[in-house]
């Protein structure tokens, strides 16, 4: 897919951030930026709310045609693998020694 999926989010104390996902070549780009800045930040761990959005993103490009069956199964593996991550995180005891 050449064309990136963009979209806004609020952030917690009221500023505005673009986020911009390219999927290409079986990778994955994670660019985030506040509003009116001009650069970008490439960010390696989004959060999974990030990856439950991006997967709704390409689905609906899928269903439009503006997106391949490869790039929707990339993105449909890396979320679970994200899933999983965040539920392997959750079931770890802390790390705090009494």
């Amino acid at each position: 897919m050449q064309n990136p999926i963009n979209w806004f989010e609020r952030l917690e104390n009221g500023t505005k951030r673009e986020v911009q996902v390219t999927v290409a070549r079986k990778r994955v780009v994670w660019e985030f930026r506040i509003l009116g800045e001009d650069h970008w930040e490439q960010v390696t761990q989004p959060t999974a709310e990030h990856w439950d959005d991006l997967l709704q993103k390409m689905k609906d490009r899928y269903q439009r045609r503006r997106a391949t069956a490869l790039d929707l199964d990339l993105v449909t593996r890396l979320h679970k693998q994200a899933q999983d991550l965040v539920r392997t995180r959750a079931n770890r005891p802390s790390p705090i020694k009494e």
